[in-house]
């Protein structure tokens, strides 16, 4: 009887162990894993800043008149987005009023 039990402790520890070792195993898995993604991660965003960076040294050496022109381009298009829309709401202000004229 006594040996019928200490087989089933055995086979039980047997199970525990290699239950644990698998437990282990993915774990492991899962940290590498996770090293990795970071790691590409930080490749990622070192790539990403680097090129940023290089795109504002580049735009350092633009030069002066073609940074200013392009300033007043910017502004001329805003003047004139600005100019449309005010016409715009001015025209539906306008149609609002002689809609309200013609219903009285």
């Amino acid at each position: 009887m006594e040996d019928l039990q200490q087989q089933k402790i055995n086979e039980a520890a047997h199970q525990f162990v290699e239950a644990l070792t698998e437990s282990y195993g993915a774990n492991i898995d899962f940290v590498a894993a996770q090293k990795t993604n970071a790691e590409l991660t930080r490749r990622f965003f070192d790539t990403v800043i680097d090129d940023l960076r290089e795109r504002g040294e580049a735009r350092w050496d633009v030069p002066r008149e073609e940074l200013v022109s392009q300033q007043e381009r910017q502004m001329e298009a805003a003047q004139a987005f600005s100019q449309e829309s005010a016409r715009a709401c001015a025209d539906f202000l306008d149609s609002l009023f002689f809609y309200w004229r013609s219903t009285r």
